[in-house]
Order: C-alpha cells, then structure tokens, then sequence
C-alpha cells in the first residue's frame, strides 16, 4: 500500500480554507488549478511509497513511531500562497508554513528518516520544506498569468494552529483524484506550556 506520515491542519485552518479558496467561486487560482478537498490537507512529514503492512517490519515501525515524542507547538502560516515549481509552468500550489521555533517539524522528520527505511529502504531525502498543498495542475500556470495580478492571486490567509500529533495515512489514487485513510494516529505530543 501506498503511505506517508502527515499532520492534519485545525478545524479553524480547514473552516478559512473552505471559505475563502475551496468554496470561494470568486477565487481565481481553481481555474488553473484542481483544489485539494478539504478533507485532504495536510502537512507532509514524510513519503513512504509502497508499504507492506505484512512485512515483519512493518510491526516494529508501527512501535517506533509510538515512541516518537514531538513537543506540541505553534505553527503558522504565511501571508501568501506560492508555487512551485518556480520556472516553467508551476504545477502546485501551497500555502506554506513559517518554520516553528523548536524545531519540532524537522526533528520528526529526522526521527521519521532515522525508522523508516524497515519499511521504505529506497525512501527519498528530500529537502523538507513545511507546507500545505492546495492545488495541483497537469498544465500548470504561465509565469504571465500568475503574475498579471500577483497580490489578487496569491494573497492567503494567516491561521496559527499546534500540533500535537500525526497520522499514518494510506494513499489510494483514483480517477477523482487521492483518498487518504488514516491507518494510525501518533498523538506522540508532549505539553510545552504555551
């Protein structure tokens, strides 16, 4: 099976996001791009690939990730959406995230690198840049036409959220795009006293 390891946005990030870009008829980006379902957004961690659940390994991965602690924090997002790639014709469009103070993202990250090759030898080592994806185009956008009327664009909205946990997810693509299915919740979160 398909997997990744994701953190779900709040409820507030979710209700903003559904009224101002996914609901919104009047928001202009959804005619180069097909919107992520609300119930899909999310913060990548960490692409799994191909999984299998009945490995021997697949068990002891499971119990690692329990044991990840993450110190709950704060993140926010920034004032604007972007694109990437930012040559050509971009093909996503995100919202990206202000790096949290302690770190805590990219220490999960790192703990989550450090465990999943029991599962995911060939697993990539990308660079992990926080964000939310909010669109995704086969043709992509022209340079001109993202920056004909660039601040009525990409212009976003600010929400703080904490996170306090991830998920498992398994991804199934369809012909009416990804479904995501939560396979195990990690609230692996340690009060901070913010």
């Amino acid at each position: 099976m398909r997997c990744f390891i994701g953190i779900r946005p709040s409820e507030e990030y979710l209700n903003e996001y559904k009224e101002r870009v996914y609901d919104n008829k009047r928001f202009r980006l959804s005619k180069w791009f097909n919107l992520t379902p609300p119930d899909n957004v999310h913060i990548t961690i960490k692409f799994l690939g191909e999984i299998d659940e009945q490995s021997p390994n697949y068990n002891k991965f499971i119990d690692d990730l329990s044991n990840i602690k993450i110190t709950e924090e704060v993140v926010r997002t920034k004032k604007c959406f972007e694109f990437f790639p930012l040559s050509g014709r971009p093909k996503i469009l995100y919202h990206g995230l202000y790096e949290d103070k302690k770190g805590v993202l990219k220490d999960l990250v790192r703990d989550i690198d450090e465990i999943s090759p029991l599962v995911s030898p060939e697993i990539s080592n990308e660079t992990f840049v926080p964000h939310l994806t909010l669109g995704r185009s086969k043709r992509g956008i022209s340079l001109l036409e993202r920056d004909k009327n660039n601040t009525e664009y990409i212009k976003a909205f600010e929400v703080n959220f904490r996170i306090t946990g991830f998920t498992l997810f398994k991804s199934e693509l369809t012909k009416k795009g990804a479904v995501y299915t939560e396979l195990v919740k990690f609230p692996g979160a340690m009060y901070n006293g913010a």
